[in-house]
C-alpha cells in the first residue's frame, strides 16, 4: 500500500489550498481524497469546507454548511472512477460556495 500527497496553493497567501491524497495497491489506485481547505486566520485555525472520498464502489462527500453545521452524504457508484469524476463535479461546483458559506 502506498500513499502519496499533494497540495496546491488556490491564492497567493496560500489561505486557500486543495489537497488530494492518493492511495495505491500493487499500482492501482484504491482511494482518492479531495479537500478544499480555507485557513481562518481570524480564529487560528484550518477548516476543511470540502472533502470527496473517492473507492472502488462509494463516494462519501462532507461539505460545511455553515460555521456550525456540515452536512455528509455517502452513494455508490459503478466504479472508482465515477466516484472521482462526481467528486471532482462537485468540487468545481461547490467550493466558491462553501468558501462564502463559510463567511457569513
Amino acid at each position: 500500500m502506498r500513499n502519496i500527497q499533494f497540495t496546491v496553493a488556490l491564492d497567493k497567501k496560500n489561505l486557500n489550498r486543495l489537497n488530494l491524497s492518493l492511495k495505491s495497491d500493487n499500482g492501482k489506485c484504491t482511494e482518492l481524497v479531495y479537500q478544499y481547505v480555507i485557513e481562518d486566520i481570524d480564529n487560528q485555525k484550518i477548516v476543511n469546507l470540502l472533502q470527496y472520498t473517492c473507492a472502488h464502489n462509494y463516494l462519501k462527500s462532507e461539505e460545511i454548511v455553515s460555521k456550525k453545521e456540515k452536512k455528509s452524504i455517502s452513494s455508490e457508484t459503478n466504479s472508482l472512477l465515477d466516484a472521482i469524476n462526481a467528486s471532482e463535479n462537485r468540487l468545481r461546483t461547490r467550493w466558491e460556495f462553501s468558501k462564502l458559506q463559510y463567511k457569513l
